[in-house]
């Protein structure tokens, strides 16, 4: 009622306006509107790296909601205002269509995704970087891409602010402070909230790319002054990261971001870079000898010195960039002298460098590193030639172990590109290289009047080079930072005249779409945070004992169910859960977790369901043929009806059992000769190593089939632990009756399972083979 009151009331005001008011009145809530939702993307690219870089899920659903909320008030204000009015087409041009164009290929994806649900996670994060282009790409002007340059630049410092407290040693005396932050670093490398260093150095380095562009914007003194000891701060924060793959790609960003400034800008962007690096250079090495002692006073006190210098430098750099050319290529080139004399005289004992630098001295393609990216690439080329129309959302996480040659774990394909290409095929690769490529290409076209917008582009192109080798558009506010950056960068786009039916459709259109985005990511937000809970709870009880520890799987499964009314297309709080009725929905749901059929093939067999479980350990061994207990449970479930089908006298199920277990058997002696000279590549993974119970399953096979010197080592081995032992010897005792060995028949005489081995009908059908 009170709603209607005022809306009768703003009717009534209205009609007391000219028609010039009335506009003016629009036009100031259309800008409001629009500020309002911009405002909510640069929050986002802001705050997001301080919640993990947004790598795990709930917080990326929240920020997905974020965005998709701001761009749903900025259509309405855009729809208010002119720019609304006057054109009904999304800005962005061909890189806007390149983008819809892969979200069309993720929802193609959804019939024959390898898990549902992990596709929905694609979409909405597509989705969210059509919004943040779209908006910043029809906004981008001088204003704007200062805020998103400082908004970055600034964030980035203090992620390297949190990166010092962790790799000087202060959060060891602070624990409660590294929680909060899930900084976990090792003194090191700075690994900073983003809780990985190349990924952390990718960031550091394109806001220190968009600092410079601050700087050459207008050069004036005290901006130069500003940004030259944040470029040096951050430059700092970088090195202490120790990526060797972004050192490599340094140089390569350098290029792209120098190629697109005017000679003037580019003289001093030179010479900023400069004066920025000279004071992070003097001060690398005793920052890294006292991190390395802990003494986190002293660190800080030469990062604070070396910010301080970088912003003298820039400040004397404001007033060196007025003199006349000549003069500044003479004092440029007496200083350049003077500095390479000082380094030389002054020269600490051990270089100039700490000792955590010694990593990057190590760059070739012989690291591990490097090995098992190319081993990434090639099991992604292989998975892609295979579906060559993609494989969903998380297509490579559910995927890439049954194309591994050995039990390596890798989430990410530490290449963007592959990744993309294992998800939403060639297409799909392709549509996203296009969208790449014409949003690098419009901020090139206007780059003379847009030297700011310019720079951010840089920033965005090192990000999107770096990703060829490493994860770091898993991270989604790396993901929708490089959409922003190259949105901010675009120039104005033509837009054609639409008919105002399309104008109406199309704005329609694209703001339900924001709203379902919205609240589909708050939805899943929730059953995200249940899930979180849930998982925590179970890893609470498994350090607890008792009654406690009951009450905990109590509360955790309460959480999980809670998480299930929200997101009833996650498999994770089934199988937290872990009843059987859980498990089989949660494996139609996500068919390629292997953890979840093996726990399937563990209920279904202590319900004695034994070919139905031997069904779901084949199939999780399909998911993830290089783990030892997955052949171990199907070698023992084969086993077990091949001796109920010997006692019964099923010879057809005999041979069938038999003919399984030894193709298991080759199976596995295959891959570890393929994987065993490569395990050194992966010393935290778990080696195939066969199982006493595979090898009593597979010994039997092999008597079965006539090879009793191949099974009588295998035997010998099972007859060793416990009650495989038992049942070994019997099969032992029968090779040496067979074989006339009298000794070993003697030895075995007195094992329980030899002396009542006349009431065995096992027995007496081994006998005649």
């Amino acid at each position: 009622m009170y709603y209607y009151q005022n809306l009768r009331r703003l009717r009534i005001t209205a009609s007391y306006l000219t028609t010039s008011e009335v506009e003016l009145q629009l036009a100031h809530a259309a800008k409001l509107l629009r500020f309002t939702g911009l405002a909510l993307v640069l929050a986002v690219l802001a705050v997001g790296p301080f919640f993990r870089g947004l790598f795990f899920w709930t917080e990326l659903l929240a920020a997905i909601a974020a965005v998709a909320a701001g761009f749903g008030l900025w259509l309405a204000g855009r729809g208010l205002g002119a720019a609304g009015r006057s054109s009904g087409t999304i800005p962005g041009g061909w890189t806007t269509l390149a983008l819809v164009a892969l979200l069309a290929l993720y929802l193609l994806q959804f019939p024959w995704a390898v898990y549902g649900r992990g596709n929905l996670d694609a979409v909405l994060r597509v989705l969210a970087a059509i919004f943040a282009y779209v908006m910043l790409r029809a906004e981008a002007g001088p204003g704007l891409r200062r805020w998103l340059g400082w908004a970055f630049a600034l964030s980035a410092a203090a992620i390297g602010l949190f990166g010092f407290l962790e790799f000087s040693g202060y959060l060891l005396k602070d624990p409660d402070l590294a929680q909060m932050l899930s900084v976990v670093g090792l003194n090191t490398r700075m690994f900073t909230t983003f809780q990985y260093p190349n990924t952390a150095a990718a960031y550091f380095l394109a806001a220190m790319l968009a600092a410079a562009g601050l700087g050459l914007d207008d050069l004036k003194p005290w901006k130069l002054s500003a940004v030259g000891g944040l470029m040096t701060f951050l430059l700092l924060s970088f090195f202490f990261t120790i990526s060797r793959g972004a050192l490599v790609v340094l140089p390569f960003g350098l290029l792209f971001f120098f190629a697109g400034l005017d000679n003037r800008r580019r003289w001093a962007g030179l010479l900023l870079l400069v004066a920025a690096a000279a004071p992070m250079i003097i001060a690398l090495k005793p920052v890294g000898v006292f991190a390395d002692a802990r003494n986190y006073v002293s660190a800080f006190k030469w990062i604070a010195a070396a910010t301080a210098g970088g912003m003298a430098t820039s400040l004397a750099l404001a007033f060196f960039l007025q003199l006349k050319g000549k003069l500044q290529a003479g004092i440029a080139g007496a200083a350049l002298v003077l500095a390479v004399a000082a380094i030389l005289v002054l020269r600490p004992a051990g270089g100039l460098l700490p000792k955590q630098a010694s990593r990057l001295f190590d760059i070739n393609f012989k690291t591990v590193n490097v090995v098992m990216r190319l081993i990434y690439d090639e099991d992604a080329l292989k998975m892609a030639a295979d579906r060559p129309l993609g494989r969903g959302g998380w297509g490579w996480d559910r995927g890439y172990r049954q194309y591994q040659t050995f039990n390596y774990t890798a989430r990410e394909t530490h290449d963007h590109y592959a990744q993309t290409a294992v998800e939403v095929g060639w297409a799909g690769l392709a549509v996203l290289l296009a969208a790449l490529g014409t949003a690098l290409w419009s901020a090139w076209m206007h780059r003379r009047d847009n030297p700011l917008g310019w720079t951010l582009a840089a920033g965005a192109g090192l990000i999107a080079a770096h990703s060829a080798i490493d994860f770091n558009l898993s991270f989604g506010v790396m993901w929708l930072l490089l959409w922003s950056l190259l949105g901010a960068a675009g120039g104005p786009t033509a837009t054609p005249a639409t008919a105002p039916r399309w104008r109406r459709a199309i704005t329609i259109g694209a703001g339900t779409t924001a709203a379902l985005t919205a609240a589909l990511a708050l939805v899943l937000f929730a059953g995200s945070r249940w899930t979180d809970q849930a998982t925590a709870l179970t890893d609470l009880a498994a350090t607890q004992a008792g009654a406690q520890a009951e009450a905990t799987r109590a509360a955790a499964q309460t959480a999980a169910r809670q998480a299930l009314r929200y997101d009833p297309w996650h498999s994770e709080p089934l199988l937290l859960i872990g009843d059987r009725e859980s498990l089989e929905r949660a494996a139609k749901l996500d068919p390629y977790h292997s953890g979840i059929r093996f726990q399937l093939a563990i209920a279904r067999e202590l319900a004695k369901e034994y070919e139905g479980a031997l069904t779901e350990a084949k199939a999780a061994l399909a998911n993830q043929p290089m783990v030892s207990a997955y052949y171990s449970k199907v070698a023992s479930l084969e086993g077990t009806l091949l001796n109920g089908a010997l006692h019964d006298g099923r010879q057809d199920d005999v041979a069938r059992h038999k003919e399984s277990l030894l193709a298991l058997g080759a199976d596995f002696l295959r891959r570890k000769a393929t994987a065993d000279p490569l395990k050194h590549l992966w010393k935290t993974g778990a080696k195939l190593e066969m199982s006493p119970e595979f090898k009593l399953r597979y010994g039997q096979a092999l008597f079965l089939s006539g090879d009793a010197a191949g099974a009588e080592p295998l035997l010998k081995d099972a007859a060793k632990v416990g009650l495989l032992g038992s049942e070994a010897e019997l099969w032992l005792y029968v090779i040496a009756e067979k074989r006339g060995d009298s000794a070993t028949m003697k030895a075995l005489e007195a094992k329980p399972w030899i002396r009542f081995r006349n009431a065995n009908p096992i027995y007496k059908l081994l006998r005649n083979i």
